[in-house]
């Protein structure tokens, strides 16, 4: 079964007075991390929706190479919430799709198994929902969601992102463990500063 992966990039870094997936880490900005990351698993095609300061954002895109293409979306209502972007990405996923996993841009030490894990599950179950869990079983990044969810995904309102579905489907959905140390995102500076910490030990 064949399997998309969104890259939602369309935020406005609200918790932080500057552009939160254009800062460095480890020689790259934050985005490169994780578009990388996606482009390097099983899943294709991978759509990156961006939206505020979509000029910088798209330039990381065009900047580097990647595994594999990267299609860009832009969500010109981003502003209106999440919702606009989840839409955005599942729409621009061919039919031949019969899932896709959607992973926040500001996730840097994801690495491409850990997507590649949700997948396999997927393929293996058929499960409508695989999420990615810590060690404490506690929700974490990426999530995969069945084709049979996206008319759900689209009906999606504001700043709603799937968390609702989620937690109404978690009885049944398949968790796969992801190390908590590689599922930190940056939502603030205090974050970012946490990140640079572990800059040294791959440098």
């Amino acid at each position: 079964m064949h399997v998309g992966g969104v890259i939602l990039a369309a935020g406005v870094s609200a918790r932080m007075a500057r552009p939160k997936l254009l800062l460095p880490f480890r020689g790259k900005p934050l985005l490169w991390h994780a578009v990388s990351c996606m482009a390097s698993a099983p899943v294709a095609p991978v759509v990156c929706v961006l939206g505020h300061a979509s000029a910088d954002t798209g330039s990381v895109l065009r900047t580097y190479t990647f595994p594999q293409p990267i299609l860009v979306r832009n969500n010109d209502v981003y502003a209106s919430g999440r919702a606009s972007s989840v839409r955005a990405g599942i729409d621009s996923l061919p039919e031949s799709c019969a899932a896709a996993v959607f992973l926040p841009g500001d996730m840097p030490l994801l690495q491409p198994q850990d997507v590649a894990a949700l997948v396999e599950r997927f393929q293996r179950t058929g499960a409508s929902i695989v999420v990615a869990v810590d060690e404490a079983g506690d929700r974490a990044h990426p999530v995969l969601f069945a084709r049979s969810l996206f008319p759900r995904l689209g009906a999606l309102q504001g700043d709603e992102s799937g968390h609702g579905l989620i937690l109404e489907m978690w009885p049944k959905a398949e968790k796969v463990t992801v190390p908590r140390s590689r599922v930190m995102d940056i939502d603030t500076e205090d974050d970012y500063r946490r990140l640079l910490e572990l800059e040294p030990e791959e440098s």
